[in-house]
């Protein structure tokens, strides 16, 4: 039996909100002004090879909200469910970047497996009810939400998952 994952933060007692929403223009991500809704942006990865997953992390800038990485097994053994969440970080604060690791046996984290999909979720607040984009703002002089595209300033975004896996 797994154990629990060691060094969760402290938005681990914080629950869920609806906060943000991606729009793609052609290849360009965006984040309009004002977006606080529940469509978040998502990342897919097909495994091809199997992977113990012994750290995990995810990561965003002022704009982002929550992370959340799941793994969803194409055929699950009797003691794996079909969907597992890896990481759950419902209220991201840019100040608290964690690598998180399970407190288990190398022979105890998650597995995924060839035609398993590990899906990264990342949910955005472009709005002033987020102190972070607030201060941000007033940080650059700015009085109003921007639009916020990929990019790596803290007034960009991003979405992210780092994994220290084993083969």
């Amino acid at each position: 039996m797994r154990g629990p994952v060691r060094d969760v933060s402290r938005s681990h007692r914080h629950r869920a909100r609806v906060v943000g929403r991606v729009f793609r223009s052609g290849r360009v991500f965006v984040v309009g002004t004002r977006i606080r809704t529940a469509d978040p942006a998502r990342c897919l990865d097909d495994l091809e090879r199997r992977r113990r997953y012994a750290a995990i992390a995810g990561h965003e800038h002022y704009v982002g909200s929550a992370v959340e990485i799941t793994i969803q097994r194409a055929h699950p053994t009797a003691e794996q469910p079909a969907n597992e969440c890896l990481l759950s970080i419902p209220q991201w604060d840019f100040n608290w970047q964690r690598i998180y690791s399970y407190d288990a046996t190398l022979d105890q984290v998650p597995v995924a497996n060839p035609g398993d999909v590990v899906q990264i979720k990342c949910t955005y607040n472009n709005t002033f009810s987020n102190p972070f984009e607030v201060q941000s703002l007033l940080d650059q002089g700015l009085s109003m939400p921007i639009t916020v595209k990929l990019g790596e300033t803290t007034l960009d975004e991003m979405c992210l998952g780092a994994f220290l896996v084993t083969y």
